[in-house]
């Protein structure tokens, strides 16, 4: 059987956008496994800001994004006069994307003549990328109406169901886990198995959704190998995206927050990959790519089984640099020591809050403050660059739980504070019960609006749409102001914010170690102005710096 897998997501607003999509790379690597062909069309690339973003547009909107987002403290603010201008070229702009994403349509169609494939596997993203897929979908459904098109990603294990009240253009749609599902999909394509009998689908049975049962993949050292060669991923080949290359060490999370996501898409249980396959796995990579960054994916990598990993790291003699996810625990200095021997560069620590409070009555997360202090703490002492995330304002927040938030960053001195105002996902216990951690949702269909909702990850947040919830009897504009005042807040105390632990990576492999605010302010720029010669310049640096043999 042949495939074709897209990854459309709109426009890349950060560099983690153009890092491989180590998603449809294991999916890839199943099917190759199992027999079939495949090809990922990924156009989350450095040419593809180009096609976005054209030169005319960005020679109008440059002045006027370095005046709202100048660092100097001297550049004028914008004029009354220039938001209009803006306005008028983010319209302009709308309309140019939406021609590109009816040009990308008629590219796949010529693609699909040409490959003739049995389905076609679309990954969702949110905003732009969800109704870009969308349209690009139903274009193909009028040129090859007896072609199975499926959708899956983050998107669906968030609303599942839902989609289909925005389009009925996939005959299944595929949640959690997909690396076994998709081979089964082949089954079905050919005829030899209905999708009643396949687990991870759900579809459109008459007037109703069918649902079918989770399965979990038990031991995820069965998992495949990923897929990158450019043969059968393209965007691979050159220097197209940054070569920084997702690992899954574990997948799972027992801890039940009540703002995360997290348990829906990847389950309830922690299940790990054996250090023995998570180095086998880099040094394929190595030897196929000659590719020596990595992240690992898990959202909630235990200290004890990193520092099995890197142990084992050193013991093969493999010299690489990576980034992970890390998790609140008592921990030794020798743990957080081996990791930054074996080339661990950063670890993402979600802290959420400072206020013991706060922190179990609005997050659902029973950890002492005190021992946040200590886990970050050791981690920088280690020498690893340390990220700690923030979540503000929080519910129940005040101004005396927002100054046990800032005492406690100001006693850790974290690398880096990413900080995001609070998001309401379906499945967690905020969506489920707002009232009791002081939401109020304001939408008659909050998903049907949600699905919808672009996110614009590089603006502050009072340049988003307006989300329709409340917090703590605040409207949206009025929570994320505190939101935006509390990153000034920590700015002002010389704490560095808004840079998470693959983008240090990408710093430090850039050339902007100890530099990462200037890092990130020039990316910023860049990417909010589509300057696609400096982001193609800083791809190229990472990708030589990342690939360069020891």
């Amino acid at each position: 059987m042949r495939s074709i897998l897209i990854s459309y997501a709109g426009y890349p607003f950060t560099p983690s956008s153009l890092m491989p999509d180590n998603g449809l790379a294991n999916l890839a690597g199943a099917l190759i496994e199992a027999g079939h062909e495949t090809l990922i069309l990924d156009y989350g690339t450095v040419d593809m800001i180009k096609r976005l973003y054209p030169e005319h547009i960005a020679q109008k909107t440059k002045p006027i994004y370095r005046k709202i987002f100048g660092t100097d403290g001297k550049s004028a603010k914008p004029s009354l006069v220039d938001l209009v201008v803006l306005k008028y070229f983010t319209y302009k702009l709308e309309k140019h994307q939406e021609r590109v994403i009816d040009d990308i349509a008629a590219e796949v169609i010529a693609k699909i003549k040409e490959f003739k494939p049995d389905f076609i596997g679309f990954k969702l993203w949110n905003g732009d990328g969800f109704t870009g897929s969308i349209r690009i979908a139903e274009t193909i459904k009028k040129e090859f109406p007896a072609l199975k098109i499926f959708g899956g990603g983050p998107q669906v294990d968030i609303f599942k169901g839902h989609i289909y009240s925005a389009t009925g253009v996939f005959d299944a749609l595929i949640y959690a886990e997909g690396e076994e599902v998709i081979t089964l999909l082949c089954d079905y394509c050919r005829g030899a198995l209905p999708l009643s009998q396949i687990p991870n689908v759900m579809y459109r049975e008459g007037p109703r959704i069918q649902e079918n049962a989770v399965r979990w993949i038990e031991n995820l050292d069965t998992l495949p190998y990923p897929l990158y060669d450019s043969d059968a991923y393209p965007s691979m080949a050159g220097n197209q995206k940054i070569k920084i290359i997702v690992l899954d060490e574990s997948r799972g999370c027992p801890s039940h927050c009540a703002f995360c996501i997290q348990p829906v898409k990847s389950g309830t249980r922690l299940r790990l990959k054996s250090p023995r396959r998570v180095v086998d796995e880099i040094s394929k990579i190595m030897r196929s790519h000659g590719v020596r960054a990595f992240r690992y994916a898990g959202s909630t990598t235990p200290l004890r089984h990193a520092a099995a990993i890197a142990r084992e790291i050193l013991d093969a003699g493999v010299t690489i640099t990576y980034s992970s996810f890390g998790h609140i625990q008592k921990a030794s200095d020798a743990e957080f020591e081996v990791l930054r021997q074996s080339g661990c560069y950063a670890i993402f620590f979600g802290i959420e809050s400072g206020s013991s409070e706060v922190l179990q009555k609005g997050f659902g997360k029973r950890i002492d403050p005190d021992l946040i202090r200590q886990t970050l703490i050791s981690c920088r002492n280690a020498g690893i660059f340390t990220v700690g995330s923030m979540i503000f304002p929080g519910p129940f927040e005040t101004a005396m739980t927002e100054k046990e938030s800032i005492e406690l960053l100001t006693a850790i001195k974290p690398d880096s504070v990413p900080i995001q105002f609070p998001g309401i996902y379906p499945g967690t216990a905020w969506r489920e019960m707002p009232h009791r951690y002081n939401f109020e949702i304001t939408a008659r269909d909050y998903e049907r609006e949600m699905m919808k909702y672009k996110i614009k990850l590089l603006y502050p947040p009072g340049f988003w749409a307006p989300l329709p919830y409340r917090l703590n009897n605040m409207s949206y504009k009025e929570f994320t102001r505190k939101t935006e005042e509390f990153a000034r807040a920590l700015e002002d105390r010389g704490i560095l914010t808004h840079i998470s632990d693959d983008q240090a990576l990408m710093a430090f492999h850039a050339g902007y170690g100890g530099e990462e605010r200037r890092f990130r302010d020039q990316l910023r720029l860049a990417f909010l102005t589509g300057d696609v010669a400096l982001i193609g310049e800083i791809t190229s640096h990472i990708n030589r710096s990342v690939m360069r043999k020891n």
